[in-house]
């Protein structure tokens, strides 16, 4: 009975932190749209064609005023990233996480069952400071590291007002993934801001995560979609046409009110392949990235 007890006990504390990650009103999900720019720093006209996204949940320290939003690309070999951030105080003391830099999180085949970096060798994250970009730290499993190290090429411009990030990941040569419309994947970006005279982290912002825990756990990345612009297009028209017909059609017929129930978000196995861990031994996921 105690083993029971216990292994229940465990269950509720897992559930309540791993709750908001599958909450649906806190996912963040996005689009990265067809298209092939030049990485070269420099914001050419094709990402006007993608939607851009604001990194703004507040995953660690305090909020600085730091602003930032960012934009995704792909073809059938690679996933592109422009980072833009608003940051005028520049810092970089410290270690690579440290400093003014970023983050990007990668679940390339969008495996949903994995809790942790060591259940798939394609999940990976990479991290730079804003004034080195050839000092790139990788972390997940020792084989990610070795595939995604050899097929990325990074530029960052660095201005008065902040920084503008462009990232080029060839995810078919790092983790033989061939990227095609209507593929989803697991994907996050984070924004670390150091002020001035500091040698800590003062804040870091999220897309996704909010809980400062996307570094130890998949579970914590949002989901980007990948869409042909063409085809994004056609979908358009064809919703505004039959909104057109709708607002046409009269009815006398009241209408009806229905109630559902939201479903549920999150796979229970693991959840509770979680709370059996947890039972032996204390929660890891908590823990704060030093």
């Amino acid at each position: 009975m105690r083993k029971i007890s216990a292994f229940l006990s465990a269950l509720l504390i897992c559930a309540a932190a791993i709750s908001p990650v599958f909450a649906e009103d806190d996912l963040r999900t996005g689009t990265a749209s067809k298209g092939t720019p030049e990485i070269d720093g420099k914001i050419d006209e094709i990402w006007e064609t993608t939607e851009s996204y604001a990194v703004d949940r507040l995953k660690d320290g305090t909020d600085t005023g730091l602003t930032a939003s960012f934009r995704s690309l792909w073809d059938e070999n690679n996933l592109y990233v422009l980072i833009e951030v608003n940051d005028p105080d520049h810092s970089f003391n410290g270690g690579i996480s440290i400093g003014d830099g970023i983050a990007v999180y990668f679940n390339p085949k969008n495996n949903t069952d994995a809790v942790s970096y060591e259940d798939d060798d394609t999940i990976s994250y990479f991290e730079i400071c804003s004034n080195d970009v050839a000092n790139v730290a990788w972390s997940g499993s020792s084989v990610a590291q070795g595939m995604y190290m050899d097929n990325q090429v990074i530029e960052v411009v660095e201005t008065d007002a902040g920084y503008t990030y462009e990232i080029s990941m060839n995810l078919k040569e790092a983790a033989d993934v061939t990227l095609a419309a209507d593929m989803t994947m697991g994907f996050d970006i984070q924004v670390n801001d150091q002020n001035e005279n500091s040698d800590v982290r003062t804040a870091a912002y999220g897309w996704n995560d909010s809980t400062n825990q996307a570094w130890e756990s998949p579970l914590y990345f949002g989901q980007l979609t990948l869409i042909d612009g063409a085809a994004a297009e056609t979908e358009a028209v064809t919703e505004t046409a039959a909104e057109s017909v709708a607002a046409e059609e009269t009815t006398s017929a009241p209408a009806e009110t229905e109630t559902t129930t939201a479903p549920q978000t999150f796979d229970i196995g693991v959840m509770l392949a979680i709370a059996a861990s947890a039972a032996g031994s204390a929660v890891v996921i908590s823990r704060r990235k030093k």
